[in-house]
């Protein structure tokens, strides 16, 4: 199925849908997995669930994080690829873009439980990719007009698995999570916990947990890019108070296999914005607006 979306106002040229729709897939953080360490005295003393409830602390509390039903968040994504086979490259993004170090303008918006929303702006055009819980679709724009395509059976299993508003930790016992400590590594040359997080549906993933902060700095997955699967690592830095509870404002991300990093430099966040149930679903008309100020 697939719905024509009239073209972003001041589209007249040509833009690249295939880096667009990639970035979409990719978004997250640079971490360069340490070398296991020798645990400090202090941190060998701690159990796992001394470890979330200090994660938890140092994020504002699970009581202020169970009062945001929502958050907005708006800024840029600065892309660097450098890929030593250009068949690599092709396979993760249908072509070699020669300009592939320029600045994307993003919103994301994401909803409990398990809403999501992503706008990429670039050259005066937007791609979407929006999910609704159990559905999703993508807007891809192009010299015709944007068009809307559902999500295939794969991207809806995809998107059911990624990160939560609160997070993986927050409320991992209620998520049916378990969770144990796999040791200690360096994150940007700091200590940190490793934790295995094996989820309710079975899936394996890592975060790790600064050891003096207690933050979580870094968390570990795969992403489908351009029918390929690869192995992705999130970094998140420069956590600031917003409103009751900390939030990063810079997320790097690195994909295994090639040689990309992207990062998400957060100007604005909002948190509880009235949002449309809309903004979730295939659209059906000319035109997407979200209710929220740019």
């Amino acid at each position: 199925m697939r719905e024509s979306i009239a073209s972003p106002a001041g589209v007249s040229r040509r833009v690249s849908c295939a880096r667009m729709i990639a970035l979409l897939g990719v978004l997250g953080a640079l971490g360069a997995r340490g070398a296991a360490i020798s645990p400090p005295a202090a941190a060998r003393t701690l159990t796992v669930a001394q470890i979330l409830q200090r994660n938890a602390q140092a994020r504002g509390g699970l009581a202020a994080w169970q009062r945001i039903h929502s958050m907005v968040q708006i800024g840029l994504i600065e892309r660097e690829t450098h890929v030593g086979s250009r068949d690599v490259q092709r396979a993760r993004t249908g072509r070699s873009d020669a300009d592939a170090d320029q600045s994307v303008r993003f919103r994301s918006i994401m909803q409990k439980p398990n809403k999501m929303r992503m706008e990429l702006t670039y050259r005066g055009a937007t791609a979407i990719q929006a999910f609704d819980g159990t559905a999703g679709y993508t807007v891809e724009p192009g010299p015709n007009g944007a068009i809307a395509r559902p999500f295939t059976a794969a991207q809806i299993r995809a998107a059911a698995l990624q990160q939560g508003l609160d997070g993986p930790l927050l409320d991992a016992a209620t998520d049916g999570t378990v969770v144990t400590l796999a040791g200690i590594d360096r994150v940007d040359g700091r200590p940190a916990y490793k934790l295995t997080l094996v989820m309710k549906n079975g899936a394996t993933r890592h975060v790790w947990v600064d050891c003096a902060d207690f933050l979580d700095v870094k968390i570990d997955g795969t992403r489908e890019i351009g029918g390929h699967f690869w192995p992705i690592e999130t970094t998140f830095g420069q956590f600031r108070t917003e409103g009751s509870v900390t939030v990063p404002h810079e997320v790097r991300t690195s994909v295994g296999g090639v040689h990309t990093m992207e990062r998400m430099r957060v100007f604005r966040v909002v948190l509880n914005a009235p949002l449309e149930a809309s903004l979730f679903t295939l659209p059906r008309a000319p035109g997407v607006g979200t209710g929220v100020s740019r």
